[in-house]
């Protein structure tokens, strides 16, 4: 659950590599659970896409088929909406919170 977006707008979410720093620019990059090019990159990162709702509250979830390595993610990274939703090509990174997977 995201709260305090502004009303109808549509951001991106990943899980990052990295846990947060004092900017979500430190969180590392999307966490990938293959770098084998041959699988699509959706299948291969988290993708989360949320919309605010009339409140500024939103809330998603995903199922991938495989588990996280376990220290090798450290944040799920919320993003301006994706500038290329296809490829994996996320806005700007607006907020960041360190998650703990796992451990």
């Amino acid at each position: 659950m995201v709260e305090g977006l502004p009303t109808g707008q549509t951001f991106g979410a990943h899980v990052h590599t990295l846990p947060c720093g004092p900017s979500p620019s430190e969180s590392g990059v999307h966490y990938q659970h293959s770098t084998d090019t041959s699988i699509p990159l959706p299948q291969r990162e988290i993708w989360l896409d949320v919309t605010a709702n009339a409140d500024g509250h939103a809330a998603t979830t995903t199922v991938v088929q495989w588990e996280l390595t376990p220290g090798t993610a450290g944040s799920v990274v919320l993003h301006a909406q994706p500038t290329n939703p296809t490829t994996g090509g996320a806005g700007a990174r607006l907020a960041c919170t360190t998650v703990t997977f796992g451990e």
